[in-house]
């Protein structure tokens, strides 16, 4: 399935939020598909390119990554059926690039490293929702350190996120470090994402990013 994705705004890369909020609306429009939740995503590197989404066999599990997979998720099902494996694969033609979109977050502070909370005001879309969690959390990533660059969204575990949309327009998140570490020259961190909207279990999210060696908060 070739998913409609673009560059938005001054970005050189296909936001994460767009990769798996596209993969939601189209298995929603599916016989089999509008009951799912997203429970884990992993990505592996970014793209400028158009991107597809294979959605395996049920029962399936996936081999070694092809050469031009950038990701997957898993959807859960229904109790005792198997999870629903998507791999995200990157195409050869560059994306579209539109106009950014207007922030999704209303009110936000640090409380914390790498911890904080901030109001926003979505739609009823997966996408939406996942557009303002990263957001958020990437903001507050941007804060760790005087010199923080290329900070990428690299997963999700634990979710329960509806395909189908059911997300409330407004309500308020917290974010929480659940641990930081060092790896190949990068910051790769966890964090706990929670939400006033009942509908909306806990989560963890997973970033990389760098930072300069040394560098401290200003």
């Amino acid at each position: 399935m070739a998913l409609d994705v673009t560059l938005r705004g001054t970005r050189n890369y296909v936001q994460g939020s767009q990769i798996l909020g596209r993969t939601a609306a189209w298995l929603a429009s599916r016989p089999d598909g509008h009951h799912l939740t997203l429970t884990t995503a992993k990505f592996t590197r970014i793209t400028d390119r158009l991107v597809a989404a294979r959605l395996l066999d049920v029962g399936a599990e996936p081999g070694a990554p092809e050469p031009d997979q950038i990701g997957e998720a898993r959807f859960a099902a229904e109790p005792q059926e198997p999870a629903r494996i998507v791999q995200f694969l990157e195409g050869t033609t560059t994306a579209p690039r539109i106009a950014d979109e207007p922030s999704r977050l209303l009110r936000f502070e640090e409380t914390a490293r790498l911890s904080g909370s901030a109001d926003y005001r979505i739609t009823n879309a997966m996408q939406s929702y996942l557009a303002a969690t990263i957001e958020f959390v990437k903001w507050l990533h941007a804060r760790a350190a005087a010199d923080v660059t290329d900070i990428w969204f690299t997963s999700l575990a634990s979710a329960r996120l509806a395909v189908a949309p059911d997300y409330a327009a407004t309500a308020t998140m917290t974010v929480t470090l659940e641990f930081e570490r060092p790896h190949a020259g990068r910051l790769l961190t966890l964090c706990r994402v929670e939400s006033s909207d009942r509908a909306l279990s806990p989560f963890n999210i997973g970033f990389s990013c760098k930072v300069a060696e040394g560098a401290s908060r200003s």
